[in-house]
């Protein structure tokens, strides 16, 4: 059997405050395999992000991970950062929920993209222009040579994302991080970004981590789904079996809070302070 491209065992995450230690994280283990898309769900504050920004060893200076994080095999949790930044930019590459923060204000489009090329595969700007003209019009940007010599602020929140999925995509990642990626978007661009990462894993069999509280990507793209609530994973399994069959209080109330066009007009949306309570 394969072994899995990310394997998370045990992880725990806790910040030091001057009130005391801050638990985040407890005690969550999960995998993700080659070309496999993993959907960790849940509320804002659940714990999500900070599992990934811990296993990319990103976190806050005050923050403390333990367990292990395995990426083909290799324990991450505790190296260098020079030892992570063979990994992550290369083999691991994240897009995140603001495209305009993500990217650098001051630069042009050309030079940010060049740039990881040059940084992470020693190659020559022209190569990297062409690989970068390659990948703007493989996500479909208009005009992509154009693109190169604008600004972000100069493109539509819906480019800025296709640039930063460009820019993740430079380096032929094995496992690809979306945090919210669909996030402030309107839902035509929406459902062009979810077409986009599709496409990244029939066309390319990359792998996908996706971090959201959107049932509706996560049933476009995903095979396994996590649930997190209040640091820990309280149900996880395939996405058709945690969409039909949700066995947990807190994940079927995360689906009843998904408006249903048949549902009658004095439901209540969500019932998250009964699953809450209930979790246990």
């Amino acid at each position: 059997m394969t072994a899995p491209l990310l394997q998370i065992r045990n992880l725990d995450v806790r910040f030091n405050a001057a009130a005391g230690a801050v638990h985040v994280v407890r005690n969550v283990s999960l995998q993700v395999n080659r070309g496999e898309c993993l959907a960790i769900v849940g509320e804002s504050g659940s714990g999500k992000s900070q599992t990934v920004l811990a296993a990319l060893g990103l976190l806050a200076r005050n923050g403390v991970a333990t367990g292990s994080v395995r990426f083909c095999g290799e324990e991450l949790l505790g190296r260098s950062e020079s030892e992570l930044n063979r990994v992550r930019g290369s083999r691991v590459t994240m897009v995140f929920q603001d495209p305009m923060s993500a990217l650098t204000p001051h630069m042009r489009i050309g030079a940010q993209l060049i740039e990881v090329l040059v940084t992470h595969e020693r190659t020559t700007r022209r190569a990297a222009r062409e690989r970068a003209l390659e990948l703007l019009r493989w996500v479909q940007v208009p005009e992509a040579e154009q693109r190169l010599t604008q600004y972000p602020y100069e493109l539509s929140g819906g480019l800025r994302q296709r640039v930063c999925i460009a820019m993740a995509l430079l380096t032929r990642p094995d496992l690809l991080i979306a945090d919210e990626p669909t996030t402030a978007l309107d839902v035509t661009i929406q459902a062009q970004v979810i077409e986009l990462l599709r496409r990244l894993r029939v066309e390319h069999g990359t792998a996908v981590l996706l971090i959201t509280h959107d049932l509706g990507v996560v049933a476009a793209l995903a095979d396994e789904v996590a649930v997190m609530y209040g640091g820990s994973i309280v149900e996880q399994g395939s996405a058709e079996r945690i969409f039909k069959h949700a066995e947990h209080a807190y994940t079927q109330a995360l689906l009843r809070s998904v408006p249903r066009i048949d549902a009658p007009a004095d439901q209540p949306l969500a019932q998250f302070t009964a699953a809450a309570q209930n979790h246990e």
